[in-house]
């Protein structure tokens, strides 16, 4: 996708293999994740955050096509 002049966003928490994606032209976005969590309210908390991280790339996307 970043081949096709696609703006390319990935939210993932950073560690060492963040690296690779930035050489690459993909816009990184820190999220930190619990890989084994069971809370449900923490879980509800991570969707919150994914959907308004959705709506910041939306608008930043739709900002920059004008």
């Amino acid at each position: 996708m970043v081949q096709e002049d696609n703006d390319v966003h990935a939210s993932t928490p950073f560690d060492d293999n963040i690296d690779d994606l930035k050489e690459i032209g993909v816009s990184l976005i820190e999220t930190p994740i619990n890989r084994r969590g069971m809370n449900p309210v923490k879980d509800f908390g991570l969707l919150i955050t994914y959907f308004k991280m959705i709506k910041k790339v939306k608008h930043l996307v739709e900002s920059t096509k004008l």
